[in-house]
């Protein structure tokens, strides 16, 4: 695919949107946006707890 159609493409399946609280396009489109959500939240808590495990054995 070229031109035109790679940057549709990548628009709604590669890009994350602001408005879609940073999910693609296809993401909402397909329903995905509950299970994309949960996988962001498990990492972003998971980053957490090891940042405040390294903090602690740092201090």
């Amino acid at each position: 695919m070229e031109g035109i159609g790679k940057f549709i493409e990548t628009y709604n399946v590669d890009r994350p949107h602001q408005a879609l609280d940073y999910l693609t396009p296809e993401q909402v489109y397909t329903g995905q946006t509950k299970e994309a959500l949960d996988k962001r939240r498990k990492g972003k808590n998971a980053a957490r707890k090891k940042r405040r495990k390294y903090n602690q054995e740092v201090a």
